[in-house]
C-alpha cells in the first residue's frame, strides 16, 4: 500500500509514483505483462524499418528466434511447485529505465521479451499510462 513519506513536501523524491492522471499512490503490478502478454506486430513497414535497423542491437532481438527448452523448463517448474527442486527456481524481474523521447520503443519491448520476464516494469521521466 502507498505510504506518503514526503512530510508534506511537494517535490519530494520518495512521494511515490503517479498514475496517468498525475495522482500519487500508483502501485505497479509487475506480473501483469507476464500473465497477459500483448500480440506483437508492427503498425507498418516504416515502423519496422525505424525500430529494426541492421546492426542495431534491437534488430537481432526483434527478428531472430530464441530457443527455449520448454520440456526441461516445464519439468523444473513442476519440481519447484511441488517442493521437489534442490533450489528454488530463479525469477527474472526486467526493469527498463528510459526517458520521454524514447517512449516509442516501449511497445516493441513489451511485445517481444517483456512477457518472458516473471516481472516487468518501465520507469521513465514521464508517466504515460
Amino acid at each position: 500500500a502507498y505510504v506518503d513519506a514526503s512530510g508534506g513536501h511537494v517535490a519530494h523524491p520518495h512521494k511515490g509514483a503517479t498514475d496517468e492522471n498525475g495522482r500519487f499512490g500508483y502501485v505497479h503490478d509487475e506480473t501483469a505483462l507476464h500473465l497477459d502478454p500483448p500480440a506483437f506486430e508492427f503498425a507498418n513497414d516504416d515502423e519496422h524499418a525505424r525500430l529494426c535497423k541492421k546492426g542495431d542491437p534491437n534488430w537481432k532481438m526483434l527478428t531472430e528466434k530464441v530457443y527455449v527448452d520448454l520440456t526441461n523448463h516445464e519439468a523444473a517448474e513442476r519440481r519447484a511447485e511441488h517442493g521437489l527442486a534442490r533450489k528454488k527456481r530463479a525469477k527474472i524481474f526486467c526493469l527498463v529505465y528510459t526517458i520521454e523521447k524514447f517512449h516509442d520503443r516501449i511497445p516493441a519491448i513489451r511485445e517481444t521479451w517483456g512477457p518472458k520476464c516473471d516481472g516487468f516494469m518501465v520507469a521513465s521521466t514521464k508517466t504515460d499510462k
